[in-house]
């Protein structure tokens, strides 16, 4: 079965920059609980050796050695942008697990960024949002303040996006601080680039 999840969000957005020394830190703290509580370990993006989890980004698999490995999940560090102009550019990343173990922290992670980022953040996924209690309940037994597992939080990660070849990006004009202005359809191929193993594989 096919299952995959996806994010939209600011990469370049001040909530971003604030908030992403806590999703680094929140990060590690999930594997730890998995693997307690559920028996989920995981591994690097290449589902081998160890998960990369720092200020340089997040990024982990299944572990390749028990076939539990599908499409990592790669996050980037904030860009170091300001958004003082209007630069909102919008990151869309998404990662297809087809329901390996390492689909919990997935989501568990996902869940984390929609709690701090709030409506600069929507996830979205191919399963209902039933299937995401387990996610929700790993993270609020690590953090207690995480938001009640209440209507869907799930929403459509491509609105206001255009399909370029096999990639959503954000074509809207932006300023940057500078004053010069760059289509962000550009700067969502550079994200692109560096996330490619989020795209689907053939």
């Amino acid at each position: 079965m096919t299952i995959s999840h996806s994010i939209r969000f600011q990469p370049c957005g001040f909530d971003y920059h604030r908030h992403w020394p806590k999703l680094v830190t929140e990060a590690d703290l999930l594997i730890l609980a998995a693997e307690v509580f559920h028996d989920v370990t995981v591994a690097g993006p290449s589902g081998i050796a160890v998960p990369e989890i720092s200020k340089a980004g997040i990024g982990f698999n299944g572990r390749a050695d028990s076939l539990q490995d599908r499409q990592p999940l790669l996050l980037p560090p904030p860009e170091q942008v300001p958004d003082r102009n209007g630069l909102d550019l919008a990151l869309h990343l998404r990662v297809r697990t087809d329901g390996k173990p390492y689909d919990l922290l997935v989501k568990a992670v996902l869940l984390r960024m929609r709690h701090h980022l709030s409506d600069t953040c929507v996830i979205g996924s191919s399963r209902s949002w039933r299937h995401w209690a387990q996610a929700h309940h790993l993270a609020a037994s690590v953090f207690g303040g995480h938001r009640q597992l209440g209507r869907s939080q799930l929403g459509d990660t491509t609105a206001g996006l255009v399909l370029v070849g096999r990639r959503w990006t954000d074509p809207r004009p932006a300023r940057h601080p500078d004053g010069a202005g760059t289509p962000l359809m550009q700067l969502a191929a550079g994200h692109d680039r560096r996330t490619q193993p989020l795209q689907d594989r053939t």
